[in-house]
């Protein structure tokens, strides 16, 4: 099956769900899968001349939604083919997913243990603010959620992000 790789550098953090690219180095459309295909760490086969040096990512397009792959390593079979070792980028890749899950937020005690939770209700926001607290002995992160101002966030105690899924939403 063939497939359309189009290259990249990029300068994200791998931990970054969106990622910035860059203009296209170059793309391929006769681009192959080697066999054992294996979805999250594919080996492809490119025909073509490219210099590596220039990039660090890829995107395949072909069956179905594109998909996003770090360069681990290329081997040269020829001075036209060449085999790329990838790795899934899972953020990049299903970053609609990632974006329209919903969180649940749950304060914890500020007088005390900060990981002890408290017997406030537990509510649902879909858009928080993250926010470093700087305490004189250590540092501290936490959520801001909308409509709470972040002096009262401190003195009330702060938000700690828990995540329970019963189903993902289909991205639009």
């Amino acid at each position: 099956m063939a497939i359309t790789v189009t290259l990249y550098k990029t300068n994200s953090m791998a931990n970054k769900v969106t990622k910035t690219l860059g203009t296209a180095v170059a793309t391929y459309s006769n681009a192959k899968f080697l066999e054992p295909y294996d979805e999250y760490a594919p080996v492809i086969r490119i025909r073509g001349k490219v210099s590596f040096d220039d990039c660090n990512y890829l995107k395949i397009t072909g069956n179905g939604d594109d998909k996003y792959y770090f360069i681990e390593g290329v081997t040269v079979k020829s001075p036209a083919i060449c085999h790329l070792q990838c790795r899934m980028d899972v953020l990049m890749t299903f970053k609609l997913y990632i974006m329209q899950l919903q969180c649940y937020l749950k304060r914890s005690t500020s007088d005390g243990n900060n990981f002890l939770p408290d017997s406030r209700q537990t509510l649902v926001y879909s858009n928080v603010t993250k926010l470093t607290f700087k305490d004189p002995e250590d540092q501290v992160e936490g959520f801001v959620v909308p409509g709470e101002s972040i002096s009262s966030q401190k003195t009330k105690g702060f938000y700690v992000l828990t995540t329970l899924q019963d189903q993902y939403g289909v991205p639009e």
